[in-house]
């Protein structure tokens, strides 16, 4: 008894750790280091979905055992930890660069929408226009969530500049 209750105050007291690692921290550090974690997991869930055979349909038929399947979970992301690490000694230049974070949120945010089939298009002229009835929906969208990021993270543009810099934020990652 005396033995298992250390074994599960060890496994609670690194969960915990665990879970604050991965969530504490909202520094661009911390932001940009979660970022390259889950590009690494996403990297190996694709790649484990494309390997798997009949020795993981196999394993898959037993009954699922929680435990194994969160251990499973570390394994990957120790390996994906690994793999950013690797990535942030061979890059030139650490962190991001200035307006990259806001890119990249331009960037996710029109996955989102176009994955759920919302507006995610921007209309070409709107960047001329200052009417808001005149501006996409999801300029309007991204006007809106642009008031709940703090001052000092915020990118300032009119609303009518909002436009291009969404597509300029979509060009220079290659999306819509």
């Amino acid at each position: 008894m005396s033995d298992a209750h250390d074994r599960i105050t060890t496994i609670s007291g690194a969960a915990s750790s665990l879970r604050s690692a991965l969530n504490d921290g909202d520094r661009d550090a911390d932001v940009y280091a979660r970022s390259l974690i889950k590009k690494h997991l996403r990297k190996q869930r694709d790649g484990k979905k494309q390997k798997e055979g009949d020795a993981v349909k196999k394993r898959r038929r037993k009954k699922d055992d929680p435990l194994r399947n969160i251990s499973n979970g570390m394994r990957l992301l120790i390996f994906a930890s690994q793999d950013a690490l690797r990535e942030l000694e061979d890059a030139k230049d650490q962190g991001f660069s200035k307006g990259e974070a806001w890119d990249r949120w331009i960037v996710r945010l029109t996955s989102i929408a176009e994955k759920h089939g919302l507006p995610w298009r921007v209309r070409k002229d709107s960047d001329k226009q200052s009417d808001s009835h005149s501006q996409s929906h999801f300029v309007e969208f991204v006007w809106a969530l642009q008031h709940f990021v703090p001052d000092a993270h915020r990118r300032k543009h009119s609303r009518g500049a909002l436009a291009g810099a969404i597509v300029g934020a979509r060009r220079q990652n290659r999306v819509g």
